[in-house]
């Protein structure tokens, strides 16, 4: 995919332009486009914008979330320690209907590991 290339290229931000173009032409977007521009920012240390386009995929209503791609989102957050966004993230699982799996697991306990807050 397009996105799959820019990642490929570290052009997150031709990633994010395009999720602007499709967005604008109210394309429903693939569980693999949103993961892949995930990982494209995740790549490049944006950790912040890999945040950003997840919750405005959420809020698109153009894209039904999955638990690969929250899985896709938390490891972003577990390579850098944000636990308090992984939390935020976690609660959305169920306000959408998702099941959190082993994977999802794994990756909180990782965040809450590498932020030294493996008490929680």
């Amino acid at each position: 995919s397009a996105a799959a290339a820019c990642n490929a290229g570290s052009q997150w931000h031709l990633s994010l332009a395009l999720w602007d173009d499709l967005q604008s032409q109210g394309c429903q977007l693939s569980e693999a486009f949103v993961s892949q521009v995930i990982t494209s920012c995740r790549d490049s240390k944006q950790w912040q914008l890999a945040l950003e386009f997840c919750w405005s995929a959420l809020r698109s209503g153009h894209f039904h979330p999955s638990e690969s791609t929250f899985g896709a989102a938390l490891n972003v957050l577990e390579a850098v320690g944000q636990w308090r966004e992984s939390l935020e993230l976690f609660d959305r699982l169920d306000n959408l209907g998702l099941r959190p799996n082993v994977l999802i697991y794994n990756l909180m306990a990782g965040t809450a590991q590498r932020a030294g807050r493996w008490q929680m």
